[in-house]
């Protein structure tokens, strides 16, 4: 089995709230603040941009493209990705999927 060398954090929109922030009890993390704390742990630390989808269950898919353009998981290329899609997704969710994940590698 591989062993990660490190952490990595991949927001979707740089968002991360502790239980505290969401009680109110603590303010909220700015970006600054995340940059820090990746850095004192050792995180790497991936941005996603927050992309205009017409569905916002296929932000996943932006994720996804993260993680396959910064080669994350080793061993696993595009085509293992694109494979489990297709071994998950039926017809036009497929279709749509595969096309945003191709869009935000630069594939298309």
């Amino acid at each position: 089995m591989p062993v990660f060398r490190y952490a990595v954090w991949i927001p979707y929109d740089t968002e991360w709230q502790p239980l505290m922030v969401r009680l109110g009890r603590e303010p909220r993390l700015e970006t600054p603040v995340i940059e820090q704390e990746c850095l004192l742990r050792g995180i790497k630390e991936v941005r996603v941009g927050p992309a205009v989808l017409r569905d916002n269950r296929m932000q996943n898919m932006v994720l996804l493209a993260a993680i396959a353009s910064n080669k994350l998981i080793p061993g696993v290329e595009v085509n293992h990705y694109e494979q489990a899609l297709e071994d998950l997704l039926r017809a036009e969710s497929l279709e749509k999927n595969v096309a945003l994940f191709r869009e935000k590698l630069g594939l298309v």
